[in-house]
């Protein structure tokens, strides 16, 4: 009787069979428990791209209060005229899987966001998510806030 071997990059399969069938406990556990909580402090914020067709870039300090709302102080150029010293605010919420959305202002002009947040809460990855925009932001937390703040 002929026998036939298995390619080498079979011999791993039962490896990766057993990874695959892990009990769904394992990944259930949530990497952002602590939901708004996880971003607390300030951040050095860094966005870039165009707002209806004209350039934009953003530097800026954004402080978040760990219960859902945040402040943002910066300078902006926008298609080359430049705005120091602007501020704003808004809200924000954090999802369990890290995931979350933003929204700085209020009203009409609103800007809309979609972030993903590292569990430990010091990196943050936004996209804005409104019409005729093409914005994403980096954000590298500073300093954390006093939970009693």
């Amino acid at each position: 009787m002929k026998t036939t071997r298995l390619p080498r990059s079979f011999s791993r399969l039962p490896l990766w069979l057993a990874i695959a069938l892990a009990p769904t406990g394992l990944s259930a556990q949530s990497p952002c428990p602590l939901e708004n909580r996880t971003l607390n402090g300030a951040y050095v914020s860094h966005a870039t791209g165009s707002l209806g067709g004209a350039p934009i870039a953003v530097v800026g300090i954004t402080t978040y209060d760990g219960r859902g709302a945040f402040r943002l102080s910066g300078t902006a150029s926008a298609n080359g005229n430049i705005a120091k010293g602007f501020s704003g605010s808004g809200t924000y919420t954090v999802n369990r899987d890290c995931t979350g959305s933003q929204t700085f202002g209020s009203g009409p002009g609103a800007a809309n966001y979609d972030f993903v947040v590292a569990p430990d809460g010091r990196r943050i990855t936004y996209i804005q998510t409104d019409a005729g925009t093409v914005v994403t932001v980096t954000s590298v937390r500073l300093s954390r806030r006093r939970q009693d703040d």
